[in-house]
């Protein structure tokens, strides 16, 4: 395990790995055509955890 001291290293090296697990995994694996969309459901879906995913809220917003 890596001991990194910077809170924004970290956050970026999360931001990689989930960029990295979005574009070179899923999107080729599902054939998805929109890359961006994808990537802004699983920021949307991450940022907002804790609370209930509502799918009218989500449908809203992936318009």
């Amino acid at each position: 395990m890596i001991s990194i001291d910077n809170d924004m290293i970290k956050k970026e090296i999360l931001k990689n790995i989930a960029e990295d697990i979005i574009l070179k995994d899923i999107v080729p694996r599902y054939n998805i055509k929109n890359s961006t969309a994808i990537k802004d459901l699983f920021y949307y879906v991450v940022s907002n955890v804790a609370s209930t995913l509502n799918y009218t809220k989500l449908a809203k917003k992936s318009t």
